[in-house]
């Protein structure tokens, strides 16, 4: 397992990697798997030890240089990683762990790390193939290196870097939307079964539409009327709509739990264990002090005992209305 090998023995794989890849790649293909060969290559780019990174990606260099049929490979296997990272990352959040066993992933890399993996491929990537187009701009949009805030950053970044070896991606994308559109509608993109990936195809779809919006919104529209079930959007309401845009654990309005919070402040307890529920009840008063005085008389004293069901205090109104109202919307 590389995991367990050292600094230095990841120094000789890359010196390995390199010499099979530049010098005896015809012959390898009959023997070893080119893919993991690059899986190797990924991991030794993105390894812990910056002496460890700066020898592989100066290799990464050489070998994509000497064959750039390698680079599309490459990309598509950085965009599982990415894949790989963003499952292990939400398994940290959930478990409250520091750190786990994964021969498949021993550790996490940073944003910026992956970014730096990103730009080393792209241009290689490019310049051999159009599905890569696609590819490329889906992994600037992941969410393990983009953030929240500005979905859009390391696709800036990225357009930037390509400039200066003087290739303009957005020309690039005009003449090729169509093939574009398709891949990030694909199963590998907006339909992907990984939530990360939706994501990053939403985003993607937002960029391309700030550079083409005629031409993406018609790809978009042709996939859109072949959808069995397109018609059911249009029974969708305001507030359907406005709940889809809310993100998950997030109420999509609060109007509801400002109703339970009112109402529990009327509910102020009176004497005698009675208590006000709504303003309305005071509409008459003298009436209900006079049944209470007339039951007071009536009482025979030390015999009087009042069972009351125990009531959860945990929780106020207003959270209990929000945990109600956060069901209702995540069932819609």
């Amino acid at each position: 397992q590389l995991s367990k090998l050292t600094d230095e023995d990841c120094l000789t794989c890359v010196d390995l990697l390199q010499s099979l890849l530049v010098d005896h790649l015809f012959r390898i293909q009959e023997y070893f798997s080119i893919q993991s060969l690059l899986q190797v290559l990924i991991y030794l780019v993105c390894h812990p030890s910056w002496a460890v990174r700066k020898i592989a990606y100066d290799a990464t260099k050489n070998i994509l240089s000497s064959s750039g049929a390698l680079a599309e490979d490459l990309l598509f296997l950085f965009t599982s990683w990415l894949s790989l990272v963003g499952e292990r990352v939400l398994i940290l959040k959930q478990s409250d762990m520091d750190s786990f066993g994964d021969s498949q992933l021993p550790f996490i890399p940073s944003t910026e790390v992956l970014v730096k993996c990103l730009f080393l491929i792209a241009p290689y990537a490019i310049d051999h193939s159009q599905r890569s187009y696609a590819r490329l701009i889906l992994c600037s949009h992941h969410p393990c290196i983009s953030s929240s805030g500005s979905p859009a950053g390391v696709w800036k970044r990225l357009q930037k870097r390509l400039k200066q070896q003087n290739i303009s991606f957005t020309d690039l994308i005009f003449p090729n939307i169509t093939v574009i559109c398709k891949e990030l509608l694909s199963k590998d993109g907006l339909f992907s079964s990984n939530k990360q990936e939706q994501r990053a195809a939403l985003c993607s779809l937002a960029t391309l539409m700030s550079i083409s919006p005629n031409d993406t919104f018609v790809e978009f529209e042709k996939h859109f009327i072949e959808l069995p079930d397109r018609t059911l959007h249009d029974g969708f309401s305001e507030n359907d709509i406005k709940i889809f845009f809310t993100s998950e654990g997030q109420l999509s309005t609060e109007q509801g739990v400002y109703v339970a919070e009112a109402v529990a402040s009327k509910n102020t307890k009176l004497a005698k264990g009675r208590f006000r529920a709504y303003d309305g009840q005071d509409a008459e008063p003298a009436k209900s002090d006079k049944r209470e005085s007339s039951s007071i008389g009536k009482r025979e004293t030390g015999k009087f005992t009042k069972k009351t069901a125990p009531v959860d205090k945990s929780k106020t109104a207003k959270e209990e209305a929000r945990e109600l109202q956060l069901k209702e919307e995540a069932s819609t």
